[in-house]
């Protein structure tokens, strides 16, 4: 079994891209990272500065980590699922359908424990989706305080979440109207992987690996772009869920 990290980025630290790959690679087989915007994302340019491509080049090269690395020439005019589809396509090329498995990373995560038993239970287990642990830190009193905020006023707190970011190599894995909602094939029958009241549940391995996200750190306007993306995301109906 080979366990592919597929990493989604766009205009991140240099320092957290390094990280999200050499910590992807103390588990994963491969890396496929694709850097480019939203288009309903507002921003100048539709892919990252080539520094950040080399951080990750070198992050891989580094840790002994084989990488498939995907720069666009224009927006994502499908948005969240285009993309996530492009790297879904993309890692299939070194993937074994129905024994392989994807992490999905993005580029303001990393991956801070982890134990053997994430592949021991992966290669057991007949589910299509597993669970990990996302940790973020914050005031438990004040969600929007960031991390570096709460440390000085010595009033940081871990929250973790459970969160399905882990899927099952099945023919014709995609997402599917939502950012969320993946389906394939087994069998020639089309099955729902995960956000569909059809899924199955998802194998829980959030206690045996943790993914760090950085959400709380961002600046004040990369949130704001972030914010609006999301409103105009629901406003025009970009994703529909599947009936």
């Amino acid at each position: 079994m080979k366990l592919i990290a597929c990493i989604s980025w766009f205009y991140e630290s240099p320092a957290w891209l390094a990280a999200t790959v050499a910590s992807a690679a103390r588990i994963c087989d491969h890396v496929v990272a694709v850097d480019g915007r939203y288009a309903l994302f507002t921003h100048d340019m539709a892919f990252s500065p080539v520094a950040e491509a080399e951080t990750i080049m070198e992050a891989a090269e580094g840790a002994g980590i084989a990488l498939t690395l995907h720069r666009p020439t224009q927006p994502f005019w499908g948005n969240e699922v285009e993309k996530r589809n492009l790297l879904f396509s993309l890692a299939k090329c070194h993937a074994t359908e129905m024994e392989d498995w994807f992490i999905v990373l993005d580029g303001d995560t990393y991956i801070v424990e982890h134990s053997p038993m994430v592949r021991e239970e992966l290669e057991r287990t007949d589910a299509l989706c597993a669970n990990y642990a996302a940790e973020e830190y914050m005031d438990p009193h004040n969600p929007e305080m960031p991390m570096a905020v709460a440390r000085m006023q010595d009033l940081p707190s871990v929250t973790r979440t459970s969160i399905t970011c882990m899927y099952r190599v099945i023919p014709d894995l995609a997402y599917e109207g939502t950012h969320y909602s993946i389906s394939g094939t087994i069998g020639g029958e089309k099955v729902w992987v995960w956000g569909h009241p059809q899924a199955a549940d998802p194998l829980d391995l959030s206690q045996f690996l943790v993914v760090r996200h950085r959400n709380q750190l961002r600046t004040d306007e990369r949130r704001r772009q972030a914010a609006a993306y999301y409103e105009d995301r629901e406003k025009f109906g970009i994703e529909v869920h599947p009936g």
